[in-house]
C-alpha cells in the first residue's frame, strides 16, 4: 500500500482546524500518537465546544454542518474518512457537549 503524506496532512490539517474553531475563547489541543501492533494510534484533543450524539453520528457525512453553532463541517470530514479509509485505516470520534471532542485515527505501519 502507498501513503500519500499530502492527504494524509489534509487529515490532520482539518482535524485541527475543526478543533480551532471549537474553542470559542480559551482551549487546549491536544495531540498524541503510538505505535502498536503494526499501526500508528493518532489522538486529536480540543477542550471546545464539544457536540451532542445525535451530531456525533452524522460528521463524517458529506455535507454536514453542526447548524446554528459556528461549527462548519461541510465535506471535511467526510473527504478525511475517505483518505483514511484509502489508506486501510479507520477514524472515529468520541465527543461531549461542553467538554470537547477527541478523534481517534488508526493507520497500518508498513
Amino acid at each position: 500500500m502507498t501513503c500519500y503524506a499530502s492527504q494524509l496532512n489534509q487529515v490532520f490539517a482539518t482535524l485541527l482546524k475543526n478543533a480551532v474553531v471549537a474553542i470559542e475563547s480559551a482551549g487546549t489541543i491536544y495531540i498524541k500518537t503510538t505505535r502498536k501492533n503494526g499501526h500508528m494510534h493518532i489522538e486529536i484533543a480540543d477542550t471546545g465546544r464539544g457536540m451532542a450524539p445525535a451530531q456525533l453520528n452524522k460528521i463524517f457525512d458529506f455535507g454536514f454542518s453542526a447548524g446554528g453553532t459556528r461549527i462548519k463541517m461541510r465535506s471535511g470530514l467526510s473527504v478525511a474518512y475517505n483518505i483514511v479509509q484509502k489508506h486501510q485505516g479507520s477514524i472515529r470520534a468520541e465527543s461531549e457537549e461542553g467538554k470537547g471532542t477527541t478523534f481517534f485515527i488508526e493507520l497500518p505501519v508498513l
